[in-house]
C-alpha cells in the first residue's frame, strides 16, 4: 500500500544553505533522491541560498532560530482578530517594558518583538487598518 511519508531530516551540505526570500538555489526530490540546483549564475565565494519553506515567524524562530524580515506567512487568523490584535500590541509593549526595564539583550528581544510586529501587521493587513503613526512598522 502507498503513503505518503512526511519526514523532517538534516540533509547533508542542502542543511549548509542559508536562508533567503530570494534564493539561488531550488531543492527538490527526483527520482528518490535530494536534488539541490541553482536557479542562476552564482560567483565564486557567494553564499547559496534557499527559501526552505513558508513559515510564520515563530516557525522560523523555534526552527531554525532566526527571524527574517521578508518572504514570511502570516498565521491562521484568530476567530476574533480585533481582540487577538488587541492582545499583540500590549504583548509587544510589555516586551518593550522589560527590556527597558531588565536591559535589552538586543538578540533576544528583536526576535521576540519581530515576531510580535509580524503578527501585528497580518491582522492590521486584514482588519484594512493603516497606522503610520507607529514607529514599529
Amino acid at each position: 500500500r502507498d503513503h505518503d511519508i512526511h519526514l523532517r531530516m538534516l540533509v547533508p551540505l542542502a542543511d549548509l544553505l542559508n536562508w533567503s526570500p530570494t534564493p539561488n538555489v531550488r531543492c527538490a526530490s527526483v527520482n528518490n533522491a535530494y536534488e539541490c540546483r541553482t536557479t542562476q549564475t552564482v560567483e565564486a565565494g557567494a553564499a547559496l541560498t534557499t527559501e526552505y519553506q513558508k513559515h510564520t515567524p515563530m516557525d522560523f524562530l523555534f526552527d531554525y532560530g532566526f527571524v527574517p524580515t521578508k518572504g514570511l506567512s502570516c498565521e491562521p487568523l484568530p476567530p476574533d482578530p480585533e481582540a487577538k490584535l488587541a492582545s499583540v500590541k500590549a504583548d509587544v509593549a510589555a516586551v518593550k517594558l522589560k527590556l527597558r526595564n531588565h536591559g535589552h539583550h538586543e538578540s533576544r528581544g528583536d526576535l521576540i518583538l519581530n515576531v510580535l510586529y509580524h503578527r501585528r501587521r497580518c491582522l492590521q493587513d486584514h482588519l484594512g487598518i493603516v497606522d503610520n503613526d507607529d514607529p514599529d512598522l
